[in-house]
């Protein structure tokens, strides 16, 4: 009987100290944050203070409204799916008006390579004289003596090709640099211009052949870059379909490789028009100096001046 009246004796004195050991802690802990409340309060105040001194010597450029986080909530499932499937369908609107132009250059492309193909097949003579150009100088000139003066269908059709093929190929690039936007009457803008510079250099050709003294000389220089205005047009056709309907990165690559080609080509004429005139201009530098100065620099001045002001418009 007394070790039971102990143990219960021992057991109340247990209880108690447990119930007074927490008050005590809890009256310790709100005492401590009485005391941190305080003094954060006092230095909020401070802070007032310094930020209303502040105010008065550096005027404030930031918000002080502080907004509280929101906290986190569970979201429906069918919220989110829902969200996700909405900015998709956003996204895919912005990519098919950004990529609409990509649907009838499709068909320009194809109607292109089409074209190409029916000339192949149908003119497979003036097709395979075109690459002659670039073999030595006598094998052009047997090729520029039978040709001159004759008009046929499939020469015409090939400098109709190239005119519409290096038309795109101006307004890709330009699209590409951002000069232009993906419109398809810009395009007929850089055709119409394509096909303006090639016949005004053949005319202005033609008109310094009548009045230079080395008529010969000019007329089979003008053969030999028709031929190469001819040859860019059917190289670049494929490229054209990498560039538009490549991915990006393989895109730009082929741009620059284009680019490349086109410099290439450009080089490579006014190579074969010093091979051709290089006697006649050593002999006579002033007429070198005037074909120089009226037909290789001033139009290309001119239209880099004309560019440049045009982009200026935009």
């Amino acid at each position: 009987m007394n070790s039971d009246f102990s143990k219960s004796k021992i057991l109340f004195f247990f209880l108690v100290s447990i119930f007074l050991f927490d008050k005590i802690s809890l009256a310790q802990t709100d005492s401590a944050n009485q005391q941190t409340n305080n003094s954060a309060t006092v230095i909020h105040h401070e802070s007032i203070q310094q930020n209303h001194f502040l105010n008065f010597v550096i005027p404030s450029t930031t918000d002080n409204s502080i907004k509280p986080k929101d906290k986190w909530k569970l979201k429906n499932p069918v919220s989110v799916f829902q969200n996700i499937k909405q900015k998709a369908d956003e996204e895919i609107i912005v990519r098919k008006r950004n990529d609409d132009w990509k649907s009838w250059m499709f068909y320009l492309l194809l109607g292109l390579a089409v074209f190409l193909v029916f000339m192949r097949v149908s003119y497979a003579r003036e097709f395979s004289e075109v690459f002659q150009i670039f073999k030595p100088l006598g094998i052009n000139q047997q090729i520029f003596r039978d040709n001159f003066g004759i008009i046929r269908l499939g020469a015409f059709l090939l400098s109709l090709n190239s005119a519409i093929t290096i038309g795109v190929f101006l307004f890709l690039v330009a699209l590409h640099f951002h000069f232009i936007p993906p419109y398809w009457w810009l395009l007929c803008v850089a055709l119409i211009i394509a096909g303006a510079v090639l016949i005004t250099r053949f005319g202005v050709m033609r008109i310094a052949g009548s009045l230079f003294p080395f008529r010969k000389e000019i007329n089979f220089y003008q053969f030999n870059e028709v031929q190469l205005n001819r040859v860019t047009g059917i190289v670049l056709l494929p490229m054209l379909f990498f560039i538009v309907f490549a991915p990006e990165m393989v895109s730009k690559v082929v741009l620059m490789v284009s680019i490349a080609v086109v410099i290439a080509i450009i080089l490579f004429r006014y190579i074969r028009g010093f091979s051709i005139g290089g006697d006649y201009f050593a002999k006579h530098k002033f007429h070198f100096l005037v074909y120089i100065c009226t037909l290789e620099i001033a139009p290309i001045v001119i239209f880099v001046k004309l560019v440049k002001e045009w982009v200026k418009g935009l």
